[in-house]
């Protein structure tokens, strides 16, 4: 009897594995898994980015083509800061960059802290970022055109991000969403008390002209003349970043706002009656 022979293949047992059961599918723990970006975030950041980077200057441009007193007026509103009080479009640009700072602080910080990373690599790069926030703003005052300590302004924006960066990242750290809202609030309170009762020499207690106002008159008293942006003292200057805190810290209950697991339709109409209380209560 004839016996039929064939070369013996070696079975593949990737493939012997699939005929029997479905395999689950691992990730190596040394792959990167590419973060999902948020895109209404990246949008508004964008839109903010405009406007820093030289949208002012369309919309300078834009009213000198027209003649219209009306139109001349919006487009002022997104070309020219207030002179002291009132509140113009422009002024709102760099508080709503720090916003954006707390709402992404939720992604960055928020993750790390939501993934148990050691609280010491967290600290180390809070720490890192700080550092290098701070001294870039040194470079862009002219760091490297020394000429002397005194005439190196110390705060200014970049160095305002760093300062708020560092303080809020920390508080996200070592805080619970709860103490965050109370040190919030808490900070608010304070600058509005400091306003309030601390003396200027010449002028009475509350002023808040640009000459008597508490936060210039620390500057004028702290600082060296040509280490501030002007000689009534710094808009970025050392009393103004604690409600900048606060600033940054509604960014983050915001992110923590729109991160939870409620429906899009409630987030936003939860957004927009935040943000009408709190107009409300800046006007009261």
């Amino acid at each position: 009897m004839a016996i039929r022979t064939e070369p013996r293949l070696q079975p593949n047992r990737r493939l012997t594995k699939s005929r029997t059961a479905p395999q689950p599918e691992f990730v190596a723990e040394n792959v990167a898994i590419p973060s999902q970006r948020v895109r209404s975030l990246d949008a508004l950041r964008g839109f903010d980015m405009f406007w820093i980077i030289g949208g002012d200057a369309v919309a300078t441009c834009l009213a000198r083509l027209s003649p219209n007193e009306t139109t001349n007026g919006v487009l002022s509103q997104f070309a020219e800061h207030s002179s002291w009080e009132g509140l113009q479009c422009y002024d709102v640009v760099f508080p709503l960059f720090i916003v954006i700072m707390g709402v992404a602080l939720t992604h960055s910080i928020g993750n790390r802290i939501d993934s148990l990373e050691k609280r010491k690599a967290v600290l180390l790069k809070i720490f890192r970022r700080t550092v290098l926030l701070f001294l870039l703003g040194l470079v862009y005052n002219g760091f490297f055109l020394f000429e002397g300590f005194d005439h190196l302004r110390l705060f200014g924006v970049l160095q305002r991000l760093s300062l708020v960066y560092g303080i809020t990242s920390l508080l996200m750290v070592f805080t619970s969403r709860k103490t965050q809202g109370i040190v919030g609030a808490s900070l608010l309170l304070l600058y509005w008390g400091l306003m309030r009762w601390i003396p200027v020499p010449g002028f009475h207690l509350g002023d808040l002209s640009p000459d008597g106002n508490a936060a210039n008159y620390l500057d004028r008293l702290l600082l060296m003349p040509h280490q501030m942006y002007t000689t009534l003292g710094d808009p970025e200057g050392l009393l103004s970043t604690i409600p900048a805190v606060s600033t940054c810290l509604l960014g983050v209950f915001a992110g923590y706002w729109l991160r939870s697991s409620r429906p899009d339709v409630r987030k936003v109409v939860g957004l927009g009656v935040a943000g009408v209380a709190c107009i409300a209560l800046g006007l009261m």
